[in-house]
């Protein structure tokens, strides 16, 4: 099976490429490894750990509070 793309530079169409379903797989095994590679990188830094930690707690402590508001006002009527 043969899978023919065509890419588009600055609006010229740019020659045809012509690749197997294989070649297809190894391009989206490399392009993750190329995004995700950032991962690798945070898991050394210490810092950003920490910061990433306090962000995931400051959320659940917010959602909680406006959880709590919430009940608060659908109590009193005055939720919307």
């Amino acid at each position: 099976m043969v899978f023919q793309f065509y890419f588009y530079i600055c609006m010229k169409p740019a020659k045809t490429l012509v690749m197997t379903f294989t070649d297809f797989v190894y391009w989206c095994g490399d392009a993750f490894q190329y995004c995700f590679k950032f991962l690798k990188w945070l898991g050394t830094h210490h810092f950003n750990i920490v910061l990433i930690i306090i962000g995931f707690v400051a959320t659940a402590v917010w959602l909680k509070m406006q959880g709590d508001y919430n009940k608060k006002a659908k109590e009193q009527g005055t939720l919307k």
